[in-house]
């Protein structure tokens, strides 16, 4: 990703790209097993770009059924990692972290910036930092007692309700998007 373009520039790119991704993703699961098994190698092939040829990509009928129930938490769950990447970085950025150095917490960055943000985006902007971390650090499953949840301003019956603690639709991407595009805006970035 590159890190000097204009913010809305880059959201704007993140936001194509995951429809993209997602419209290839429905087109998968609406496919019939036989179609989708017969053309993964060539579909893959067709993504690589280095010129090494894929000698082996199969799926068998059997194994496609169950992973198609699953592609599009898995595809939202991939584009919540990125989305929430590029927004800690740039809010990093903003706040004249360098590129290179780890950032501070998310919140201590918000801090930092001049600008209000609405109590709902505040909340989402953290819960989506905690979604990324449970994700790539453990099972997909927020804790509705994360204290770090509960300092940002989520109670125990909001969190009852927020399906993003245990699984993640394309609703979430696009939720969490506007609380990014949000930030963005009320913050300058």
């Amino acid at each position: 990703m590159i890190v000097r373009r204009n913010f809305r520039t880059e959201l704007q790119r993140v936001t194509e790209l995951s429809y993209l991704l997602g419209s290839g993703c429905a087109l998968v699961v609406q496919e019939p097993p036989d179609a989708t098994a017969a053309g993964v190698r060539e579909r893959l092939q067709s993504l690589c770009t280095d010129g090494r040829p894929i000698t082996r990509a199969g799926l068998r009928r059997s194994q496609i059924r169950p992973r198609r129930k699953e592609l599009p938490s898995f595809v939202a769950d991939l584009l919540l990692v990125h989305l929430a990447a590029f927004s800690h970085v740039r809010l990093a950025l903003a706040c004249g972290c360098a590129p290179d150095a780890e950032a501070p917490a998310t919140e201590t960055l918000l801090g930092k910036r001049p600008g209000t943000l609405p109590d709902w985006c505040r909340r989402d902007i953290v819960l989506l930092a905690e979604v990324r971390n449970s994700i790539v650090h453990g099972d997909g499953t927020v804790s509705p007692k994360n204290p770090r949840l509960a300092a940002a301003g989520w109670d125990p019956d909001m969190l009852a309700t927020d399906g993003a603690l245990s699984s993640r639709s394309f609703n979430h991407v696009l939720r969490f998007k506007r609380a990014v595009r949000t930030a963005g805006n009320a913050l300058s970035l």
